[in-house]
């Protein structure tokens, strides 16, 4: 069975079983955002061309991949808030989705022609942020596992 489905299903799985549901999702949400980050900047590759226009954005940009590594770590961790299965796999589909827009920003620096000094950091802090991620999900997982003490009767 796959590891997400038992981690929905189980009433209190355990932390293996969370960890790879969440890493999965990661990984697949990760994935699935830099493909279509892709396909759009081949597209507008293929309709309008790229033309060398290094500019103050490429700097701008390469900022923006450092604050969204940022944020994608800070932001899922206070969502999450206590403990439970959904709040927390909430928070760690905001995580993926903050941590994969690194994607989008190298896509545009790509697609407008940025200078290679700008492109190498956003995609430096793009494979940082998928390593953070993966991470983080082991993190949120044991968040998601954890068991609140029983108090005596």
């Amino acid at each position: 069975m796959n590891p997400l489905t038992r981690f929905i299903k189980e009433k209190n799985p355990d932390r293996r079983v969370a960890t790879q549901a969440f890493r999965q999702v990661f990984a697949g949400m990760f994935a699935a955002q830099f493909g279509i980050a892709l396909l759009t900047a081949l597209l507008v590759i293929l309709l309008a061309g790229v033309q060398a226009r290094p500019s103050p954005l490429g700097p701008t940009l390469a900022g923006l991949s450092v604050l969204q590594l940022l944020l994608g770590l800070i932001v899922p961790e206070m969502a999450a808030g206590g403990s439970g299965k959904g709040p927390v796999l909430s928070a760690l589909l905001l995580s993926s989705v903050i941590l994969a827009g690194s994607s989008w920003t190298l896509m545009l620096a790509v697609v407008t022609g940025q200078e290679f000094l700008h492109l190498a950091i956003i995609g430096f802090m793009m494979a940082n942020a998928y390593l953070l991620g993966f991470l983080q999900a082991g993190r949120l997982a044991a968040k998601a596992t954890r068991r609140e003490p029983q108090e005596p009767a």
